[in-house]
C-alpha cells in the first residue's frame, strides 16, 4: 500500500504539469492568432469591418468605456480578451501550483475607431510569476502620426520599460510612418516561455526583439549623453527591484491586470 501511495504522489505532480502544459499551449496558439490579427491592423487605413472580423472571431465585444488620449474623438471601441481562466484560478487559489505550470496569464486587444477608421490599436499581455514577485506586462500600441510619447529621436517606434505598481512593464509604440522592420519588431512578441518549465522570468523574454532594440539604443553616444553612462543593461525584475541604470526614467501608463486575466 505504501508503494502505491508513493507512486500516486509521484504521478500527481507530473499529470498536473502535463495538463497545465497542454492548456497553456492551446491558449498560447489562440493568443498568437490574435496577435497576428492585431498586427495586420493599420491606423488610419483599417476599417470597422476589419476590426469586427477580429472581434467576432475571438469573442470580443464593444466597450464604450474605453478611451485613449491619442484618439480622443473616437466614436467606436472594441475589446478582446483571452485567458485560460481555469488555469488562472488554480494559480491564484493554490500558489504552489504555479511551480507546476499553473501561472496566471492573459492577453487583450483594444481597437478605437473614428469615422469608420482605426485610430488606435493595442495588444497587451500580462504574465504572473511566483507570489510576491513583480508581474510581467508588455504592450504594443499602434498610434496616429504625432502621438508618440517616448524619445523624440525615435518618433515612429518608441520603447520604454519601468517597474511600477508591482509590475515590470515594457511598453512599445509604433506609428504609421515606421519602417517595415520597426513594424515587425514592435509586434514580435514571444510566449514560448509560458510553456517552459521555469516559466517567464524576465519581461525581455516576452518581447526579445524590441528589448534588443532598446539595449542597442542605450549604447548610442547621443543617448548616453542625455541619460548617463550605460552600466551593462542587464535589466530584469527581481523581488521588486529593477536592476538597471536608466530604465527607471522611462514611464508607462497604468492598466489593470485583472481585465486580461479574468
Amino acid at each position: 500500500m505504501d508503494l502505491l501511495d508513493r507512486d500516486f504522489e509521484l504521478h500527481v505532480p507530473f499529470v498536473a504539469s502535463l495538463a497545465a502544459f497542454f492548456l497553456n499551449l492551446h491558449t498560447q496558439r489562440e493568443m498568437e492568432a490574435l496577435l497576428l490579427a492585431t498586427r495586420a491592423i493599420r491606423v488610419g487605413e483599417s476599417t470597422t469591418a476589419d476590426v469586427q472580423r477580429i472581434v467576432e472571431r475571438f469573442g470580443g465585444e464593444t466597450d464604450k468605456r474605453l478611451y485613449a488620449s491619442n484618439c480622443p474623438s473616437a466614436d467606436a471601441a472594441y475589446d478582446v480578451r483571452l485567458a485560460a481562466t481555469p488555469l488562472n484560478r488554480i494559480g491564484w487559489t493554490i500558489p504552489f501550483a504555479r511551480r507546476l505550470g499553473f501561472r496566471p496569464w492573459g492577453v487583450g486587444a483594444v481597437f478605437l475607431l473614428q469615422q469608420g477608421h482605426v485610430c488606435y490599436a493595442q495588444y497587451s499581455a500580462v504574465v504572473e510569476r511566483a507570489v510576491g514577485e513583480p508581474i510581467l506586462m508588455v504592450s504594443t500600441t499602434a498610434l496616429p502620426i504625432g502621438s508618440m510619447s517616448f524619445d523624440p529621436k525615435y518618433p515612429h517606434y518608441g520603447i520604454g520599460v519601468r517597474l511600477h505598481r508591482g509590475a515590470c512593464r515594457l511598453r512599445i509604440e509604433v506609428g504609421p510612418e515606421a519602417m517595415p522592420t520597426e513594424q515587425q519588431h514592435s509586434f514580435a512578441l514571444n510566449f514560448s516561455c509560458v510553456t517552459s518549465v521555469r516559466g517567464c522570468r524576465e519581461v525581455s523574454q516576452l518581447a526579445p526583439v524590441a528589448w534588443a532594440d532598446l539595449v542597442s539604443r542605450s549604447k548610442e553616444k547621443s543617448w548616453i549623453a542625455e541619460h548617463g553612462q550605460d552600466q551593462g543593461w542587464e535589466a530584469y525584475c527581481d523581488n521588486g527591484t529593477l536592476r538597471t541604470s536608466h530604465l527607471r526614467r522611462l514611464t508607462l501608463t497604468h492598466y489593470k491586470r485583472a481585465s486580461l486575466l479574468e
